[in-house]
């Protein structure tokens, strides 16, 4: 079984970005996880490494798909403590806080309350910078704080402040930047000798950054809160929709970087071993997700996967083995599969041919022994693409290859050594595979039990096929 941190662990994991201008480090205990603001999945991961507390600050949303409030269910579910604050976690702690997530700072109870409504209030732009995080546009939030403030100080009126609140409100939330607004809003007010001043003041000590204000809150609570007992609660099941255990299933396929804290050493040993083979990241991530499947079908809708690795990889390859005698699976048959698999995750799309090394051949072979024996499940199951289906996956897949002319298309089929025929049959296939792996849609037809949380099933591949075996 994977060694697991030891219970009580006092890792937190903070995920923080512009709101957080400084290292936090030296606020709290050494074992804090300082992270990228979060994205859809990340919570997820977090899980696996057992932590005491995970603490949301930043998220994205714009350029990834933002972080899922049944994440976060889970993580309390395991009995973490979620904290939430200053911009995307201050968002889900307003909506999750009944449900025992833990809210932070005066954004979080603006948000509680109802004096705020909409998510643009907290957004930002920002890039990566050398030391860090720098924002290019200012959020409602701090934009509202600094008007306060210099409404409360006499230099603005309630008329000066509603109108510069007005304009960067219409803006879009990229484009907003108090300091500039300020000509517009009060043009007809001020001479321009008081407009300069007013916006020099805003550049400087006049600007409130409270999401920052609400971050450092934060930082203080989690410090306070490092030996405090987790409260006992008794959380209902967290719902695994179709969507949940497909984004599960996702995450389970990927990789920590090596030097996180508090990684279960199998975890790190396939953070290592992958750095080994990057171009042929894509065909261990394909094993990790068939193996998954596999390991659902082998337990049949009611049984549970079992924890141990050793004995999951052996009864998947005893289901394997059982499944090729009942469908008479051929060698030519799992050649068939692993050149499709080289089609879908050769380096060079030019040019299709088997890797060299010992270790990606074996994910190759392995992958395609799956594949054959879920395809042969599948069909046997009655699934078959949907109408139209294979039209639109093949024009998919094509613009992943930049195939932008039919001629361009059949000079690549041809190359692939395929034929219409045999193009359309791979088609099927990929569509049968995406359906039932990526989806875990078997769940559905009541053939395999639900894929276990716990499981790392990039590990569970890398050790099939002897890639962390020195480790």
């Amino acid at each position: 079984m994977d060694k697991l941190p030891i219970e009580g662990s006092s890792l937190t994991i903070v995920y923080a970005g512009p709101s957080l201008r400084a290292d936090p480090k030296h606020r709290i205990c050494p074992s804090i996880l300082l992270m990228p603001p979060a994205q859809c999945g990340d919570i997820l991961m977090a899980r696996r490494l057992r932590p005491q507390a995970i603490a949301l600050i930043d998220g994205v949303f714009e350029q990834n798909a933002a972080v899922w409030h049944k994440e976060i269910l889970l993580a309390m579910e395991d009995g973490i403590r979620v904290y939430g604050s200053s911009s995307m976690g201050a968002l889900r702690a307003a909506e999750l806080h009944t449900f025992g997530m833990i809210g932070v700072g005066t954004i979080f109870s603006d948000y509680r309350d109802g004096l705020l409504l909409d998510d643009d209030e907290v957004a930002v732009r920002f890039v990566e910078a050398p030391w860090g995080y720098s924002c290019i546009s200012d959020p409602m939030v701090n934009i509202r704080a600094s008007v306060f403030r210099a409404l409360q100080s006499g230099l603005l009126t309630s008329t000066e402040c509603r109108s510069i609140i007005d304009i960067n409100k219409r803006r879009f939330y990229s484009e907003r930047n108090l300091a500039d607004s300020i000509p517009e809003a009060l043009g007809a007010h001020r001479n321009k000798r008081e407009i300069e001043g007013i916006a020099a003041y805003f550049k400087g000590n006049g600007y409130v950054d409270q999401k920052q204000i609400d971050a450092d809150t934060l930082m203080r609570q989690l410090l306070v809160d490092k030996h405090a007992r987790t409260p006992h609660h008794i959380y209902p099941p967290v719902f695994r929709s179709v969507f949940l255990r497909k984004l599960q299933g996702d995450v389970l396929c990927r990789t920590f970087k090596p030097d996180t804290p508090g990684l279960p050493a199998s975890e790190a040993a396939s953070s290592r071993a992958l750095s080994n083979w990057p171009q042929h990241i894509g065909i261990f991530q394909r094993l990790a997700v068939l193996l998954a499947a596999a390991s659902s079908l082998s337990s049949g809708p009611t049984s549970a996967v079992n924890p141990n690795r050793a004995a999951r990889l052996q009864k998947i390859e005893q289901w394997l083995e059982t499944t090729r005698r009942t469908y008479k699976i051929t060698k030519p048959t799992v050649n068939r599969f692993r050149k499709y698999l080289l089609v879908l995750h050769s380096p060079n799309p030019a040019r299709i041919r088997a890797p060299g090394d010992a270790i990606p051949s074996a994910a190759f072979y392995w992958a395609a022994k799956i594949w054959a024996a879920i395809d042969a499940v599948a069909i046997e199951h009655g699934f078959h693409p949907a109408p139209g289906r294979v039209e639109r996956l093949s024009d998919e897949f094509r613009k992943g290859l930049g195939l932008e002319t039919t001629d361009d298309t059949f000079k690549w089929i041809s190359r692939a050594r395929f034929n219409l025929l045999t193009y359309r049959r791979f088609l099927q296939a990929y569509d049968r595979m995406l359906f039932l792996c990526d989806g875990f849609n078997m769940q559905l037809l009541g053939i395999a039990s639900p894929v276990q949380d716990s499981v790392c099933w990039i590990s569970d591949a890398l050790s099939l096929i002897g890639a962390t075996k020195n480790e």
